[in-house]
């Protein structure tokens, strides 16, 4: 049996999401899989109980909130270059972890300390991004820092193997001949009728998504019955009534009528998947955020909205059926047809 282990970005809750989308969709090959991550340690465990999830800091990434005007520069390149700095001891300890283990590939979402290791072994490193530091740092004003971390980065993703580019991606610098792979979602597990069954509510709900930040946010509505569902990494509410429940965030997005989110890879792409519409509320001054709202556009899946200044969104003129309309079907089922990423790592693997 050949065995694969997964270096997942600690930037954030979407590289996991879409990296628990390609070890189920790679289960039917019937490879031995690790899984390193440290910030999202307990939801990769819970969703892959029968993988070894292991809890290794695996990257830095840009320090941004959607409430801020513009990402910190200052902390973000200060993080990378003490990153850079450490990244001897840590290649060291990921060596010694690998002793006397055969490893066949090593799979990289986005953490590019992760393509030095396996370049280090001599193992094939395959890269699955949408994005790459590069594209994000790059458009960030200068710094002591920038040159020095943007050759380190250049330097690390060009030892990729191979790099497979999924859908609503940037530019990808410094990945070599990436090849094009379709939509990279989790798939549903429940039908929407027994999703709302479980929450225990009869009509669609409205999804918020905005990470830790969900409770700053509020909403004016005429509609007395409308359910609002904020998801926090954590646990959800249902009308501000937090409940114990750990439905899985596409299942409650496939039950929506409407969701409101940051702008992420993983909630995007499960959107697309599902057809619901999106309203998004996108942070200032971020890169990847006006890519995937430029994507989403296309896809007539988004619509951009804006908060006031007391972090309120008006939602009394929203028709969803309008939004509904606008889904380009043509333009999503492009994307779905490519060959998966799954598929793409086992052509790799068979060679």
């Amino acid at each position: 049996m050949k065995k694969i282990v997964i270096y997942v970005s600690d930037h954030g809750f979407g590289h996991a999401a879409r990296t628990i989308a390609l070890v189920r969709q790679l289960k039917k090959y019937n490879y031995e899989i690790i899984v390193k991550n440290s910030n999202a340690h307990n939801f990769l465990k819970l969703q892959l109980p029968e993988h070894d999830i292991v809890k290794t800091q695996t990257d830095v990434g840009p320090i941004a909130n959607i409430f801020s005007n513009s990402p910190d520069y200052e902390k973000t390149f200060s993080l990378y270059d003490d990153w850079i700095n450490n990244s001897k001891k840590w290649i060291d300890d990921e060596v010694q972890f690998f002793k006397n283990k055969k490893i066949d590939l090593i799979i990289s979402d986005i953490s590019p300390i992760s393509i030095r290791l396996a370049n280090k072994l001599g193992i094939p490193c395959i890269t699955i991004a949408n994005f790459t530091w590069i594209d994000i740092l790059e458009n960030f004003p200068h710094h002591k820092y920038s040159n020095d971390v943007l050759d380190w980065l250049y330097d690390s993703f060009e030892m990729s193997t191979l790099a497979i580019r999924v859908p609503l991606h940037m530019k990808l610098k410094g990945l070599r001949k990436p090849k094009n792979s379709s939509l990279l979602y989790r798939k549903t597990t429940s039908s929407k009728n027994s999703i709302l069954k479980n929450l225990g509510i009869k009509n669609k709900p409205i999804t918020v998504y905005l990470g830790t930040n969900n409770s700053k946010l509020r909403f004016i509505t005429n509609n007395k019955t409308l359910n609002i569902i904020h998801v926090h990494p954590k646990y959800i509410k249902i009308n501000n009534k937090k409940i114990n429940n750990s439905i899985d965030v596409q299942n409650l997005i496939s039950a929506s009528k409407l969701v409101i989110t940051k702008p992420g890879y993983s909630i995007f792409s499960e959107c697309i998947a599902s057809r619901c519409p999106m309203l998004v509320i996108p942070p200032k001054n971020y890169p990847e955020d006006k890519f995937l709202c430029k994507h989403a556009e296309k896809f007539g899946i988004s619509n951009i909205i804006n908060m006031d200044e007391n972090l309120t969104v008006n939602l009394k003129d929203i028709s969803t059926n309008e939004l509904f309309q606008k889904i380009n079907e043509h333009e999503i089922q492009k994307i779905m047809n490519l060959p998966s990423a799954d598929f793409l790592v086992n052509e790799f693997l068979q060679k």
